[in-house]
């Protein structure tokens, strides 16, 4: 029998019938989320833009990497396999709970962070022991540019925005460049076919 879950106005989600947690497999790792989590709903094309992030990123081990909306760790967790000492960062509570299990679950260790990427950013301890490498997976509007210009005060060597709408990221990109960095390519993912919706894999470095 189906899992039901009814959304609530609050945004929180009430279990009818079935597991309170649901579970998805995606290039061998399982991750758990709820209900009213933001998870990939195409796995094939979640295992495509985890594979398009890693390569892009080359080897980070021993880099410090911090995974801004990051979700219940669909980057985290590849990214900590991949020996990278990671940072997650996400506002949702749920989502934590699920990335730091998730990471547990696969035998890594990742520090997450609930709060907003903007009030992350803003920290002013992040400039005596900034990212070697940021991942970033805004929502559709992006990140914005405030956001944007708070990376490149760190000086991050090289950032990866992993886009939903081309749009966005074409505005951002351009804060971006305004700020020292040059966008070394782009890859674009048709998790959706026969619709208009691209996602996008670009790199960008200073």
């Amino acid at each position: 029998a189906a899992d039901i879950h009814v959304s609530q106005p609050d945004g929180t989600t009430v279990t009818l019938r079935g597991r309170d947690s649901l579970e998805q497999t995606v290039a061998d790792i399982r991750y758990g989320y709820g209900a009213g989590d933001f998870f990939q709903v195409n796995a094939d094309g979640a295992e495509a833009i985890v594979e398009a992030v890693l390569e892009a990123l080359g080897d980070v081990g021993g880099a410090l990497a911090w995974d801004l909306y990051a979700g219940v760790g669909l980057l985290s967790v590849p990214l900590a396999l991949a020996g990278a000492d990671v940072v997650a960062v996400e506002g949702n509570q749920s989502a934590c709970a699920h990335a730091t299990a998730n990471a547990a679950a696969a035998g890594v260790e990742v520090t997450v962070e609930q709060a907003s990427v903007r009030e992350f950013v803003r920290r002013g301890e992040h400039a005596t022991d900034p990212p070697d490498v940021v991942v970033l997976d805004p929502p559709r509007d992006g990140a914005g540019a405030e956001i944007c210009a708070a990376i490149a005060a760190l000086e991050v060597p090289s950032v990866i925005y992993v886009a939903c709408d081309p749009a966005s990221l074409a505005r951002d990109v351009r804060t971006l460049r305004e700020h020292g960095y040059r966008l070394v390519g782009a890859q674009p993912l048709a998790l959706f076919p026969m619709t208009h919706h691209v996602e996008v894999i670009a790199e960008l470095a200073r």
